[in-house]
C-alpha cells in the first residue's frame, strides 16, 4: 500500500529524522473502509465521546465516520457545574496571531496569567515554534518551574507536573487530549490560538483537495470542524472532576472577530465568559471554589 501509489484515495508521504525515514501513506477518507469492515458486518456499534459534536451537530462525525443514516446521535448534559467550576477568558485587545505584535502580547497574557494562578497552568500551544519561543522568554524570569515537551517522555512529564503543584507545562500536539491532571496542580490551560491544521501538511493538504475535488467546501467541512473540535478537548483537560476549578484561556482574539467564531463558543463548556483581565481577577478571587 505505501509504495503503490495508484490508489488516489490515499496520500503517500514521507518523513525525515535524525536516524529514519518513515514512509507513510494516509486514507483521505475512512468512511469507505468503515463501511465495509465495521458497519457491514456487525449489527451495531457504539461511539461515546465528550467531542464527537460541533456546536448542537453530529453532521462531521457521522460523514466522516461513514456512520449509517439510521445511526442515532444522542448528547447527554455534563456533571460538572461549569458555571461555577470555569472561567473562559477570551481577551478582546490581543492583537491577531499574524500580527507581528501578537508575540508580545501572548507573552504578556501568559505572565500575568501565571501569576494569578501561581504556576499550576498547563499552556497548549499550536506550534514548536510558539512552544519554544515563549519557553525562551518565561523560562528562568518567572518564579514558577516550567516543563517543556520533549524534554522528559509524556508520562514522566506529566507525573512531575502533577508533582510539583506551582509548576507550568509547555506542550502541543498530542497534549492536547488524553491528559487527566486532577486537582490542585492545574488550575489554568492557556491556549495560544485556535488549532486549525497547518495547510502545508501533507495529509491536510491532500484532504481539502479531495474534498474540494469531490465538490465539497474544504474549510467548512473539514478544517473548521476540525479546529473546533481540538480546542474542545484543549480547554477540556481543565476540568476532569467534580471538584476542579479554574481558568481557561483562548488568547486568540478571531473567536470575538470572525464570523466562524460563533460556532467555536457554541461548543465550549457553558462557563462564564470574559473578555477583560481584570475581571478575570476578580472572578477568581470572588468565586467559590468546590
Amino acid at each position: 500500500r505505501v509504495m503503490s501509489f495508484e490508489d488516489e484515495s490515499y496520500v503517500h508521504w514521507g518523513e525525515i529524522k535524525r536516524r529514519t525515514v518513515a514512509l507513510n501513506a494516509t486514507p483521505l477518507d475512512v468512511a469507505p473502509d468503515l463501511r465495509e469492515k465495521l458497519f457491514g458486518r456487525y449489527p451495531g456499534a457504539l461511539f461515546t465521546s465528550a467531542t464527537l459534536s460541533t456546536g448542537d451537530s453530529f453532521d462531521y462525525m457521522r460523514k466522516r465516520l461513514g456512520c449509517p443514516e439510521e445511526t442515532v446521535a444522542i448528547s447527554y448534559p455534563s456533571p460538572f457545574e461549569y458555571r461555577k467550576q470555569l472561567c473562559i477568558y477570551l481577551p478582546s485587545d490581543i492583537p491577531e496571531p499574524a500580527s507581528p505584535a501578537y508575540p508580545d502580547a501572548l507573552e504578556r497574557e501568559m505572565r500575568r496569567l501565571l501569576d494569578l494562578a501561581q504556576g499550576r497552568t498547563l499552556a497548549l500551544f499550536t506550534s514548536y515554534a510558539m512552544l519554544e519561543k515563549m519557553y525562551e522568554r518565561l523560562n528562568g524570569k518567572i518564579p514558577y518551574r516550567i516543563f517543556r515537551q520533549g524534554e522528559a517522555p509524556r508520562n514522566q512529564l506529566l507525573e512531575s507536573f502533577r508533582d510539583d503543584v506551582s509548576s507550568v507545562l509547555f506542550a502541543t500536539g498530542s497534549f492536547w487530549q488524553g491528559v487527566d491532571v486532577m486537582g490542585e496542580s492545574l488550575s489554568c490551560v492557556i491556549i495560544d490560538k485556535l488549532p486549525f491544521e497547518f495547510p502545508g501538511d501533507p495529509v491536510t493538504e491532500a484532504r481539502i483537495e479531495y474534498i474540494r475535488k469531490h465538490g465539497g467546501q474544504p474549510f467548512a467541512d473539514y478544517q473548521l470542524p476540525t479546529a473546533i473540535i481540538q480546542l474542545k478537548q484543549g480547554v477540556g483537560r481543565l476540568i476532569r472532576d467534580s471538584r476542579d476549578w479554574g481558568v481557561a484561556a483562548v488568547l486568540d482574539r478571531r473567536l470575538l472577530t470572525k464570523s466562524y467564531g460563533r460556532n467555536f463558543l457554541r461548543s465550549l463548556p457553558p462557563g462564564e465568559i470574559l473578555r477583560r483581565y481584570e475581571d478575570v481577577v476578580s472572578w477568581w478571587r470572588n468565586s467559590e471554589k468546590p
